[in-house]
């Protein structure tokens, strides 16, 4: 398989490991996007966009990355924090008052972020297509009496966690995050990253391959049934021209390698892009730190969560550092951010594979690029 891009001799090793995944027949099309200090030093790319073959994957080929996305709104919510007159301190109830009668309004934004609301999906019976309709979940949202007691713990939300932070960033600044990540991501930071809006865009999207198994989420529980296993507890038809285009940002991002990795490597040059001010330090700090840990009512792991973002932790899906921060999506791209080491990293493909979190093949990219600076 013909590897196309850019790698400085130093993370050969990185390359090798880029290429073996195609010589065992791990990957249809992928990419790999590596950032030190803000710059993009490497971006790699190999094999198709689509199933049958018959298009290349290309140096701007857009890949649905699912729960990767989570790390934009999780910036997003950060910008919003430093440009109004709100802290992740504030509690949820003086910006959503209708949350309040549940108990989720007397969380702060900090554990609304951290999977803390109980809110990880719905138990009662609803039609999958609804969750296109972004005042009607908000609406549910509201009426719905939490898994567990708000702030006592935490539990990954799949596709609620974007209505929760979208709905914030809406009363608080009056735009939708398809819309601020438009304005504020795409044309003022030339990113290549879209919530919807793709338009004239729609043939540079790669078309993914399902995994070929279930992923593993050990015993059953109620959180897991109504996050995961209901008939309604993802959107209908994943990547139809429906699902692209709606409200969705917990899970429907369209991204390149290089954008994602550069997304991150905000994190890694103290909130700037460029010499441009993109978060404070001091939202940037809130935005890092760990705001919740333990077993996670939801994913069948010990996780850290930061506000939104996931912390590296024991985990070491992110490389070495245990303050490295990121987030997966659901078939194994990835972006994180290290900052003690200066580093962006992203990996998108098409191939989706089982895995909840650690895919082997991120892992193995991530573990060449470590060695490689060693």
């Amino acid at each position: 398989m013909s590897i196309h891009g850019h790698c400085p001799p130093a993370l050969a090793p990185l390359q090798t490991a880029f290429s073996e995944l195609f010589d065992a027949d791990e990957e249809l099309g992928a990419a790999v996007a590596v950032t030190l200090d803000g710059d993009l030093i490497a971006h790699l790319w190999a094999g198709y966009a689509d199933k049958r073959k018959t298009q290349n994957f290309a140096q701007d080929t857009l890949v649905p990355v699912y729960s990767t996305g989570k790390a934009l709104v999780s910036l997003v919510v950060a910008q919003v924090v430093d440009q109004f007159d709100i802290t992740y301190d504030t509690p949820v109830g003086q910006i959503w008052p209708e949350l309040n009668p549940h108990g989720v309004g007397a969380i702060t934004l900090a554990q609304l972020m951290s999977h803390q609301s109980g809110l990880c999906g719905f138990t009662s019976p609803m039609e999958a297509s609804d969750w296109f309709e972004w005042e009607t979940i908000t609406k549910r949202l509201e009426a719905t009496t939490p898994l567990w007691t708000p702030g006592t713990a935490h539990g990954y939300e799949p596709i609620t966690f974007g209505f929760l932070a979208g709905e914030i960033v809406r009363r608080i600044s009056s735009q939708t995050i398809p819309q601020w990540v438009a304005t504020h991501w795409r044309e003022a930071l030339g990113l290549d990253l879209w919530f919807g809006g793709l338009g004239g865009e729609t043939h540079r999207i790669a078309e993914l391959a399902r995994p070929t198994r279930l992923p593993d989420l050990s015993n059953l529980t109620p959180e897991r049934q109504a996050a995961f296993l209901e008939r309604w507890s993802a959107p209908a038809g994943r990547g139809s021209a429906t699902w692209r285009e709606a409200n969705l940002p917990a899970a429907n991002l369209h991204a390149t390698a290089p954008a994602l990795a550069e997304m991150m490597s905000i994190l890694t040059t103290g909130g700037e892009r460029h010499g441009e001010r993109v978060i404070s330090p001091s939202t940037l700090g809130a935005l890092c730190q760990e705001h919740t840990q333990g077993p996670d009512k939801v994913l069948p792991f010990a996780l850290s969560w930061a506000a939104g973002l996931l912390r590296n932790g024991d985990l070491g899906i992110y490389g070495p550092n245990p303050d490295a921060v990121g987030h997966s999506g659901w078939g194994g791209s990835c972006a994180f951010a290290d900052p003690e080491r200066g580093l962006g990293f992203a990996y998108v493909m098409n191939k989706q594979s089982h895995h909840l979190l650690g895919d082997p093949r991120p892992l193995a990219l991530i573990r060449a690029l470590y060695d490689s600076l060693d």
